[in-house]
């Protein structure tokens, strides 16, 4: 996204298992547009769904949103209007080493995350290693980093 960072104070992570986009249904259904104004119609509905949803998580107070699936162009438009950055981790195993990290946890659903739902750290920032970007999240705080979870185990 537009989004390249987040910090001051304590960053609100939110993280998505399932991917933030336009909720799909599960039947699939034949539409028939017979005119323009039918298409502008159906299109904004969606638009309305998504920035409904979008406001909802701003509401919340997160300034990170990671997705362990897609983020839908619409998605990413409405995020990168509120000024809150966007992060696909496809990797489930790299989504709960992020979600230990932060203390967050990962929703099924997509909507506003509850205060007990949402992540803390100190910075999120994209940099570079080489010439491969990368996405930092800075547990920074006390001892141990940041999130309040139960230490790794064997320690």
């Amino acid at each position: 996204g537009a989004v390249r960072g987040a910090a001051g104070g304590r960053v609100k992570v939110g993280v998505f298992a399932a991917g933030i986009d336009v909720p799909k249904t599960e039947t699939r259904h034949t539409v028939l547009i017979e005119n323009a104004d039918e298409l502008l119609n159906f299109s904004k509905g969606e638009e309305a769904l998504m920035e409904e949803i979008v406001d909802a998580i701003v509401a919340s107070g997160v300034n990170v949103a990671v997705s362990g699936n897609a983020i839908g162009e619409l998605a990413q438009h409405y995020l990168d209007r509120a000024g809150i950055m966007c992060v696909k981790v496809p990797s489930k195993f790299d989504l709960r080493r992020l979600c230990r990290l932060t203390g967050a946890t990962p929703l099924t659903r997509l909507g506003a995350p509850t205060a007990d739902e949402l992540g803390e750290c100190a910075r999120v920032r994209v940099d570079e290693i080489g010439s491969t970007p990368v996405t930092v999240f800075e547990a920074g705080g006390a001892a141990g980093g940041a999130g309040g979870g139960p230490p790794p185990p064997g320690r």
